[in-house]
């Protein structure tokens, strides 16, 4: 979603306008938003991360881990050629 232009060069105009302790202020409140919006978006990816174990979703839906395909493979490989 872009701006107007219009809006947004009234906006820069009034940034400009404003005192470096006024700007010194507004990094700072911009960099505590990106820090609670950073914190918010690691606790939803960590959520995401959930499989069989972790939830009530059936083992069908799990995302098979490169190393546990390998070892499956394995397996299978043993099975086909026993001793």
């Amino acid at each position: 979603m872009e701006k107007p232009a219009a809006k947004t060069q009234q906006e820069k105009t009034e940034i400009e306008q404003l005192s470096q302790a006024e700007l010194v202020e507004l990094v700072l409140g911009l960099q505590k938003i990106i820090e609670e919006l950073q914190e918010k978006l690691a606790i939803a990816t960590s959520k995401s991360r959930t499989n069989s174990k972790t939830s009530s979703q059936p083992p069908s839906l799990d995302l098979i881990q490169k190393s546990e395909k390998a070892k499956d493979e394995t397996e299978k490989e043993q099975k086909r050629n026993p001793g």
